[in-house]
């Protein structure tokens, strides 16, 4: 019995396709360029808890590699 790949989120599920596999392999600076994007959007994600955090009573988040 195989069973169907799972995936845990659409993100993954997309990174995880035959079509993106290819690309990474046949397209020059893809897979940089993807990095790039996923990089950019966690910072910019990362920015918008930090401003909510400072205009409410609640600390910030710390960043996972600072909690122990």
């Amino acid at each position: 019995m195989v069973e169907s790949a799972s995936y845990g989120s659409p993100w993954h599920e997309l990174l995880s396709s035959d079509v993106v596999k290819d690309a990474a392999k046949t397209i020059p600076g893809f897979v940089d360029k993807v990095m790039g994007f996923a990089n950019e959007s966690l910072d910019r994600v990362k920015l918008k808890k930090n401003l909510v955090a400072a205009n409410s009573d609640l600390p910030p988040s710390q960043p996972e590699s600072d909690k122990a």
